[in-house]
């Protein structure tokens, strides 16, 4: 079963020309590059991680670059806007331990997507 199908904080936008990754949500490429260089979604402040795929005998994918220059690259974003987070954690105010752990959480959601890709069966949270 797809993770990114269950209630997730974050949205993926990833953007490759051979698969279908991550929450199709129809937008253009160009909204990820925007999205991540203001850190803003529709005008609303944003968490955005950047995505990076490795294409090698299979697939792996990671807010973090992956060491190979020629099989792996930057694909897209993830995000959650400040006002999702707010509702996740029942906060009106967003502090850095808050903010922290969104971003985990975020990391914690690629990681998931990731065991998917690989074909390791992963548990609803």
């Amino acid at each position: 079963m797809n993770p990114r199908e269950w209630d997730n904080l974050g949205t993926m936008l990833c953007y490759h020309r051979r698969y279908a990754l991550g929450d199709q949500t129809g937008l253009p490429m160009v909204n990820a590059i925007l999205i991540e260089s203001r850190s803003e979604v529709d005008g609303e402040a944003a968490l955005v991680l950047p995505l990076y795929l490795y294409d090698h005998g299979g697939l792996s994918i990671s807010t973090e670059p992956f060491s190979c220059p020629f099989d792996s690259g930057k694909i897209g974003i993830i995000y959650a806007t400040y006002n999702a987070i707010r509702k996740e954690y029942g906060k009106k105010r967003i502090s850095k331990k808050i903010l922290t752990a969104a971003r985990e959480r975020l990391v914690a959601e690629v990681a998931e997507y990731n065991a998917y890709l690989h074909g390791d069966e992963a548990e609803a949270e």
